[in-house]
């Protein structure tokens, strides 16, 4: 073999050596493509708009990568990196309401498919039930003051989102509400609440947050004046519900009711809860909880008027974040809340963000615990 022919022996398995390594390794991008699919029986399929999908780390978010849709509600975004232990979110906006499905990073591949569902928005309650109801009185911060934490757990069965709106044709129909006690204050929006998208309302406050077809979890705590040892609250049930129960401190208060009855204890935190539960309820029943046991009020504020105790505080404390990651559940089982439901709540977190309506700090707080709810396994 002569000298050029080695030469050029030589340069060939130097640059198969080089290139094996590369090409073992995944590409640095990779491409997320898939189709826009309408889930409402007899809806257009989506003919415009845009996809974005984000990469949700620990220290940070990176994107948004951005695709269009076509008319046949095909979609594809190309360049997106490849972020170590990032979780990746696609999102769009239709008809007033946020969709999002998690996309997992691919390994050696360079495409992902992945199909999102939207659905038409209806203006009215379009039969809104409720599987589950828990109210966890959780202290009695001073005598005087109760706090309480709700869980409502909704189901939307139809095919179409609804689309509360607090001017629009539907009316009292047109919005989510929820009750509270009189003279509440520090309200304070958990999982499934934008507390930019609250209105206060006559004897409680309704969220304008969009509710998709299937399961939606709501959280939100208040405080509440009393100035008796004993107090009755009731509550007229707005939407149907399967099954109410309430829980106490098993060194709280008594409690009973007329429609709730007695259930096992449960262990919550490290801490004993004494319940009550019944249904089912249909919309318009009344009920009614009655406390016993409770620490009397003393100093200035002692047995006066609930309407003048309740002025120091007024519905609603709104400037909080929308605190998903602090979401307190009332079930012993410890469950957290579902992935679906995560990744909603991450683009809820993106949109505030991007809207100025929550500050760096908790935008980082709320991400990263959100991350972190969804890393577990």
């Amino acid at each position: 073999m002569d000298r050029r022919a080695l030469s050029t022996a030589l340069l060939s398995i130097c640059a198969l050596l080089l290139a094996s390594p590369a090409s073992a390794q995944a590409p640095n991008t990779f491409v997320v493509q898939g189709h826009v699919v309408n889930g409402t029986a007899g809806g257009d399929v989506p003919g415009a708009g845009r996809v974005q999908v984000y990469a949700y780390s620990r220290e940070r978010v990176d994107g948004p990568w951005e695709g269009q849709l076509d008319a046949a509600g095909a979609y594809r975004v190309e360049d997106v990196q490849r972020v170590e232990g990032a979780i990746y979110v696609l999102g769009i906006d239709y008809g007033g309401a946020s969709y999002a499905e998690r996309v997992a990073q691919p390994g050696d591949e360079a495409i992902v498919v992945r199909d999102v569902t939207v659905y038409e928005s209806s203006p009215v309650d379009p039969g809104i039930q409720f599987e589950q109801v828990a109210l966890l009185v959780s202290t009695v911060d001073n005598p005087g003051i109760l706090s309480v934490v709700e869980i409502h757990r909704l189901d939307n069965p139809t095919d179409r989102t609804f689309a509360p709106s607090a001017t629009g044709p539907g009316g009292p129909a047109g919005l989510l509400v929820f009750p509270l006690p009189p003279n509440s204050f520090d309200l304070r929006a958990d999982a499934g609440l934008d507390p930019a998208r609250l209105v206060q309302i006559d004897r409680g406050f309704a969220s304008l947050v969009p509710v998709p077809p299937g399961r939606t979890e709501i959280g939100f705590s208040y405080k509440f004046p009393y100035t008796d040892s004993s107090l009755q609250l009731s509550r007229n049930v707005r939407y149907p519900i399967s099954r109410f129960t309430v829980l106490v401190p098993d060194d709280g208060p008594s409690i009973e009711s007329d429609r709730l009855v007695a259930g096992d204890t449960t262990n919550i935190g490290g801490r004993t809860y004494r319940t009550l539960a019944g249904g089912p309820f249909g919309a318009g029943q009344g009920l009614q909880i009655n406390f016993a046991g409770l620490p009397i009020p003393g100093g200035p504020l002692g047995r006066i008027p609930p309407a003048a105790a309740g002025v120091a505080g007024v519905v609603v404390g709104v400037g909080v974040l929308i605190a998903a990651a602090f979401f307190r559940r009332p079930s012993g089982d410890g469950a957290l809340p579902s992935e679906d439901a995560l990744v909603e709540d991450l683009v809820a977190l993106e949109k505030e963000h991007s809207e100025s309506r929550m500050t760096d700090d908790d935008y980082r707080r709320a991400r990263q615990a959100l991350i972190q709810q969804l890393q577990q396994p």
